[in-house]
C-alpha cells in the first residue's frame, strides 16, 4: 500500500501533466474506480478560426458520486474507521463527534447535529447574510516530513529554522 502511495505522490511531483502521469498509473496498475461521470452543458470560447462560444459536454463527478461510492464500497474511509454495517458504534461516534464540536464552536454546529449528521456543512457569515456551504472531502494530500532528513534535527540551529522559515520543517 505504501509502494502505491509513492507511486501516486510521485505522479503529482511538478505541475505539468499530472492528470496524464495520474492516468498512466492506474492504467499500469489496473485500477479503477466505479464512480458516476455526469455531463454538465457548459459554454467554452472557440478561437479558431474564428472567435465563437460553443456548448460543450463537460464531465464532471459531483462530491454526493464519491459519498455515494466511498460508502458503498469504502465506507470506514468515511465513518472513521467503523464500517457502515455497524450502525450503533458510528452513530454513537459521530454524536461524540458534535457534541465535542459544539463545546469548542458554539454557533457553527446547531444544524446538522446527532448521529445520523456526517460533518459535512459549515456556516459562513457574509455581508448578505449567512450561508450554509454542504461539503464531502473527495482526497487528502499528505505531506509526509518524517521522510525528510530535517525532521529529526530539531535543535535550536537546525538548518529549517534559519532564512525566514516557519518554526516548523513543513513545507510552505
Amino acid at each position: 500500500e505504501l509502494d502505491l502511495l509513492y507511486k501516486l505522490s510521485a505522479a503529482g511531483r511538478s505541475n505539468s501533466n499530472v492528470c496524464r502521469n495520474l492516468h498512466r498509473l492506474i492504467q499500469r496498475e489496473g485500477l479503477s474506480v466505479a464512480v458516476e461521470i455526469s455531463f454538465v452543458n457548459t459554454v467554452v470560447r472557440k478561437r479558431r478560426p474564428l472567435v465563437k462560444k460553443v456548448d460543450v459536454c463537460y464531465p464532471v463527478i459531483y462530491p454526493s458520486s464519491w459519498m455515494k461510492f466511498l460508502l458503498q464500497n469504502h465506507s470506514y474511509l468515511i465513518l472513521g474507521g467503523l464500517e457502515l454495517e455497524k450502525l450503533q458504534e458510528w452513530q454513537a461516534m459521530l454524536t461524540e463527534f458534535w457534541t465535542l464540536h459544539k463545546l469548542y464552536d458554539h454557533d457553527g454546529a446547531h444544524v446538522m447535529s446527532g448521529c445520523d449528521a456526517a460533518p459535512a456543512h459549515l456556516t459562513v457569515e457574509t455581508s448578505a447574510g449567512p450561508i450554509n456551504i454542504h461539503f464531502a472531502v473527495v482526497g487528502i494530500k499528505g505531506d509526509w516530513v518524517y521522510l525528510r532528513k530535517e525532521w529529526f534535527n530539531m535543535s535550536s540551529d537546525a538548518p529549517w529554522r534559519s532564512g525566514g522559515k516557519g518554526p516548523t520543517p513543513f513545507k510552505r
